[in-house]
């Protein structure tokens, strides 16, 4: 602890790598205890340091205090783990930034996968690179140990999901993202758009029928997506926001979802037909 009161910016980065090495290693893999530090500066981890001796002086085992940024458990078994792999809306990066660094075994996966050399949110560009960054996850926690004993997907994900089950190898799933992104992008223009809205559900509904829009995903108890027509869209936002509920535009460029983008499906299907498929090793949902 002493010396995490004045190590320098570079040192404190250093710190960090070192401490994410030892992952995997005999002694954190067989170790009881877990913790988690968040800290930009020298200050900020030296007082989360002193927050964890004091949850141990005090005989605590766990912690999940993220405005400290002090994160502990003690664990007596390995917990069940899920994967769920995300849709378009996510991040999208062209190459392996930070992590080909970290991870070598990442600039394989990303010489192959052969995305567009610029980052972009167009839809054509952005499904391959959505599924590349998934595989580069999946291969970084593989190096580290995790496992999952099940999968489900998220939109574009349902295809990584598929992968990860073992239907499909990674230069299928990113064929069939190219292939299904294409198809939504050379859709004639329709001015589309996507909104998620902080609010009961019968309520979004009754909105999205007013305005003429389509529910494209429950996502959680008062988490609504709606789909649509880009001014369409925009009023449902407005008639919302008047109704005391929460809404944000995502940064999409179709209205995924919903009846505006039911043409693309006959192209994806071409494709899934002429896909080989293996039998699921892994459940999905």
């Amino acid at each position: 602890k002493g010396f995490c009161r004045a190590p320098t910016s570079a040192e404190l980065t250093d710190l960090a790598v070192a401490r994410g090495r030892d992952l995997g290693g005999p002694a954190v893999a067989n170790g009881k205890w877990r913790a988690a530090l968040v800290a930009g500066s020298a200050s900020e981890l030296d007082g989360a340091l002193g927050s964890l001796s004091d949850l141990f002086q005090r005989g605590k085992t766990k912690s999940l205090d993220f405005d400290a940024g002090v994160l502990l458990g003690a664990f007596d078994r390995l917990p069940r783990i899920g994967f769920l792999f995300p849709g378009q809306g996510s991040p999208v990066y062209a190459d392996w930034g930070i992590w080909g660094r970290r991870f070598p075994l990442l600039r394989s996966l990303y010489g192959s996968a052969a995305l567009s050399s610029q980052a972009s949110t167009a839809t054509e560009m952005a499904q391959p690179a959505i599924c590349a960054a998934s595989l580069a996850g999946l291969l970084v926690l593989d190096r580290l140990g995790i496992q999952a004993g099940l999968a489900m997907g998220h939109s574009l994900g349902e295809l990584t999901a598929y992968h990860w089950a073992g239907a499909m190898g990674s230069g299928a799933l990113l064929d069939l993202a190219r292939v299904r992104g294409r198809a939504m992008a050379e859709l004639p223009p329709h001015q589309g758009a996507m909104a998620s809205i902080r609010a009961d559900p019968a309520e979004v509904r009754r909105l999205a029928q007013e305005c003429g829009l389509d529910i494209a995903a429950y996502n959680a108890p008062r988490q609504t997506v709606v789909s649509g027509r880009a001014d369409l869209v925009e009023e449902l936002l407005k008639r919302a926001r008047a109704a005391g509920c929460a809404g944000t535009r995502l940064p999409v460029s179709c209205a995924f979802h919903s009846a505006m983008i039911e043409p693309a499906a006959k192209t994806l299907r071409a494709a899934l037909e002429c896909t080989a498929f293996d039998p699921l090793r892994r459940p999905i949902l």
